[in-house]
């Protein structure tokens, strides 16, 4: 400003309308020495004189100031391009509002191998809202209402039904995190692949101008991505020992066969001894749970399930894993080890 004045500074919708009062006859500085050199700054947080925040749209901003000195009283006048405005009624001009509520800085951590192992997806708010995050299949479109711009909840820009959804508050202008255990709304895991993760978010604001104003406003863009499922096989390795059948360890100083493996996550695993025709010589173990973290081992004395010495030769070893961590319908992986 020119010189030191008493200033008002008031919001307007498109109509011109006053919706919030930012100051309102406060004192406010000059140019300064040298001239110029001093700008007053006051801001707008987005919101109306109840504290809701205002839609997408255009907005005005309409500052008015007055000084009295030695000369008299001066009155700001004048007005812009933007908005005609009659003498002495202060000067205007526009401001757009293009998407009060976003959601930015999305961040995935993938779901690994481990039992306890979450996908996580992080992302930041301009303003505390409910989120919705909607898991759908892999290779899942949204192509509804605007698709990815149908500034509503996902489910209302794609025909896919999701398999999961989280609600939560979140809070604004800080990293928040949403957690998803792969599994489907039933509670059922599901198989390792590329999902497909909608986030979009709802406040409320203004969105009339007739009591109560109040509705709700929802993000514009919804924020899309994938977030992979990738457990893959529990089994992290397995070590076959080599002995000769029918020893004894007092005798030739030999343990009989073993098998040592180790689970990525906690399993229940089949152990079958079978001749190189696949027949089935013995059982060594049946769907018995087995823990992750350590090494586990099984052993074969070298008999058949009838009790008598399997015959010299080749067999295999066929170590089934159940993994209750993944979808039913690819939990069974087996492995299989040549014994001699």
């Amino acid at each position: 400003m020119s010189k030191d004045a008493t200033v008002t500074l008031t919001i307007e919708d498109s109509s011109h309308t006053p919706i919030r009062t930012i100051i309102k006859s406060l004192p406010r500085f000059g140019e300064g020495i040298p001239d110029g050199a001093l700008m007053n700054g006051d801001f707008w947080d987005g919101r109306d004189d109840n504290g809701l925040l205002v839609p997408a749209s255009n907005y005005y901003y309409r500052i008015t100031a007055s000084a009295n000195d030695d000369y008299g009283w001066d009155i700001a006048c004048g007005a812009s391009t933007a908005t005609p405005l009659s003498s002495c009624q202060g000067y205007a001009d526009n401001i757009s509002i293009d998407d009060p509520l976003q959601i930015t800085d999305i961040a995935i951590k993938d779901l690994g191998p481990l039992a306890t192992d979450v996908a996580v997806i992080s992302y930041m708010l301009t303003e505390e809202a409910t989120v919705y995050l909607d898991i759908y299949p892999p290779g899942t479109t949204f192509t509804l209402n605007g698709g990815v711009n149908c500034g509503m909840r996902s489910t209302n820009c794609t025909s896919v039904t999701p398999i999961r959804t989280y609600i939560e508050t979140k809070t604004r202008r800080q990293s928040v995190n949403m957690y998803w255990d792969g599994k489907d709304s039933n509670g059922n895991y599901l198989c390792d692949g590329q999902y497909v993760f909608a986030l979009s978010a709802v406040t409320k604001g203004r969105v009339s101008n007739l009591p109560p104003y109040a509705g709700d406003i929802w993000t514009r863009k919804l924020g899309v991505g994938t977030v992979s499922v990738a457990k893959g096989d529990p089994l992290a390795f397995i070590n076959p020992s080599s002995t000769v059948i029918g020893s004894t360890p007092p005798a030739a100083g030999l343990n009989p066969f073993y098998f040592r493996y180790q689970l990525q996550r906690p399993a229940k695993v089949n152990l079958e001894i079978r001749d190189m025709n696949n027949n089935l010589v013995r059982v060594v173990v049946s769907s018995e749970s087995r823990s992750s973290g350590l090494t586990n081992q099984e052993m074969w004395d070298g008999k058949k399930d009838d009790g008598t010495w399997a015959s010299s030769g080749t067999y295999r070893a066929a170590l089934t894993v159940i993994d209750p961590y993944t979808c039913m319908t690819n939990n069974t992986f087996t492995h299989d080890a040549s014994i001699d």
